[in-house]
């Protein structure tokens, strides 16, 4: 589903739903800035529509860029005040070296404590050297959803 939707995104002629928000958005003379803005505070006090928050690249809990896809190094991503994006991971090629990649890792550290975050990010480091843990599937899956 996630490759099936970046091929359609690739083609220069389609047109995902974000895109479709801001031509409506810039179509409106003047009222752009007021817009957006109104948006924003929907944003801060959680009334966003779900239309908007669908379509919006900065409603995930992580983002994920490869800038080795542009044969560069990786940025380190500033945090937005927008939306619900807490982690940005950027993949880069390591530069002087053909086959390398470097991974930056920008988080807001409010997102959990920083022990929390100190374990995720050594379990991450894991499963990057050891990818192969992957394949296994968990022995029991807690949902933490209510």
């Amino acid at each position: 589903q996630v490759m099936q939707a970046i091929d359609v995104n690739r083609r220069p002629e389609s047109e995902n739903s974000a895109d479709s928000i801001v031509k409506a958005i810039m179509s409106v003379p003047l009222l752009p800035s007021a817009i957006v803005s109104l948006i924003k505070g929907l944003d801060r006090i959680g009334l966003l529509p779900g239309a908007i928050i669908d379509a919006s690249p900065f409603h995930t809990s992580l983002f994920f860029t490869n800038m080795a896809s542009l044969r560069t190094a990786p940025v380190f991503h500033h945090l937005y005040a927008f939306g619900t994006t807490g982690t940005f991971i950027a993949l880069g090629m390591t530069p002087g070296e053909r086959r390398s990649f470097t991974l930056n890792i920008s988080t807001d550290e409010r997102i959990a404590s920083g022990s929390t975050l100190a374990r995720a990010f050594r379990f991450l480091s894991h499963l990057i050297t050891h990818p192969e843990r992957l394949e296994v599937p968990p022995t029991e899956v807690v949902s933490d959803v209510r």
